[in-house]
C-alpha cells in the first residue's frame, strides 16, 4: 500500500483565527486521503500558549482519522518546550525533511 505523505508548513498561530484555519487545512488533508502528515516547524522561532494548545488540537485531528503524525525542524526553544510538556514522548520528531525522509525509506 503507498502512504501519502502531506508536508505542512506549521504557521505562526498567534491568534484564534490563524489556530481555526490551520485547523480547517489539517481537516481538509486528512480528509483528502492523506496517511502521513509530517508537521514542518522549520519557520516556527517560538511557540505561544494559544499555538500549542492548536499543536494539540490538530494531533488529535489527526490520530483520530488513523493517520500517523510526525514532527520535523524543531529548534532549540521548541524542542525544550516539548520536552517539558512531555510531547516529545508522544511524538516522533526528525531535525529536517531529510532525516524524515530518509528514515521513512529505510524502513521500506
Amino acid at each position: 500500500m503507498n502512504q501519502v505523505v502531506k508536508v505542512v508548513h506549521y504557521p505562526d498561530v498567534s491568534d484564534s483565527n490563524v489556530a481555526t484555519q490551520f485547523y480547517r487545512e489539517i481537516e481538509d488533508i486528512v480528509k483528502a486521503g492523506a496517511s502521513i502528515v509530517l508537521l514542518d516547524l522549520k519557520n516556527l522561532t517560538s511557540i505561544t500558549g494559544s499555538g500549542l494548545m492548536a499543536l494539540v488540537e490538530v494531533f488529535k485531528l489527526i490520530r483520530s482519522a488513523g493517520c500517523k503524525v510526525f514532527i520535523c525542524s524543531l529548534n532549540d526553544q521548541v524542542r525544550i518546550l516539548f520536552e517539558l510538556t512531555g510531547l516529545d514522548r508522544v511524538l516522533e520528531t526528525f531535525s529536517s525533511l531529510d532525516e524524515f525522509y530518509s528514515s521513512t525509506l529505510q524502513k521500506k
